[in-house]
């Protein structure tokens, strides 16, 4: 029975292409995260009465989150597996999201911005690390490229859609966070579906790839520069 339910969860996961655009499209979600604010902080300033130090402190508090993702949950997904390590990513990143639309003050903006970047900087090492293992090339080099430009698209349509509500649309303090919510939480349902490829984590150095066979754990640690 046991082996019967496993094989039916394998048979509803997302593989192939399919995985690989699931976890393309966490790493541009949460890189999204990063940028989102930049349009509104003027709208903060303006709101909560903060000075231009201030403000400086709360963009700049973000690296707090990155250096933990890097210092302490460098490891996390080979410990875990790819999609755990992928769903603590996600829900770190929708509780900053939460933070931000209830913020009342400017400490509620700078837990918000740590905990953004400590789910993109885990998310991020995870993404990559995922990619490598579900991609079926010979090129090992395709996977950094995926995870580079989703990186980058993340962080172009996370300042241009935010600057666009911030100009245009009304309460662009929530509107702003309550749809990159729906968004999280969608790809937050993609991942959950996807196929992992950590064989007996935290007690294997082995993975699954492509093919399905087994082959060294594909590691990286997460990008942490300063957004």
């Amino acid at each position: 029975m046991t082996t019967y339910a496993q094989a039916m969860a394998r048979d509803n996961e997302l593989g192939g292409g399919a995985a690989t655009t699931a976890v393309a499209a966490m790493i541009a979600a949460l890189f999204a995260g990063s940028t989102v604010l930049t349009p509104l902080y003027i709208i903060y300033k303006q709101a909560f009465g903060f000075s231009q130090l201030t403000l400086t402190l709360v963009y700049a508090v973000y690296v707090v989150g990155n250096l933990a993702a890097l210092l302490v949950f460098g490891r996390l997904s080979d410990a875990i597996g790819r999609r755990p390590a992928a769903l603590a990513a996600m829900a770190t990143a929708l509780v900053s999201a939460l933070v931000f639309l209830f913020a009342e003050n400017v400490a509620w903006l700078d837990i918000a911005r740590i905990l953004s970047g400590l789910g993109i900087g885990v998310g991020a090492g995870t993404g990559t690390a995922w990619l490598a293992e579900l991609i079926d090339s010979e090129d090992k080099s395709r996977a950094a490229t995926i995870a580079t430009s989703t990186n980058f698209v993340g962080l172009g349509l996370g300042a241009l859609v935010s600057g666009v509500l911030a100009e245009y649309a009304p309460w662009p303090l929530r509107l702003t966070f309550a749809l990159y919510l729906a968004l999280l939480a969608l790809v937050t349902l993609l991942i959950w579906r996807t196929r992992e490829t950590v064989l007996r984590p935290g007690r294997s150095r082995m993975s699954r790839c492509g093919h399905g066979c087994r082959c060294p754990p594909t590691s990286a640690r997460p990008s942490w520069r300063r957004r």
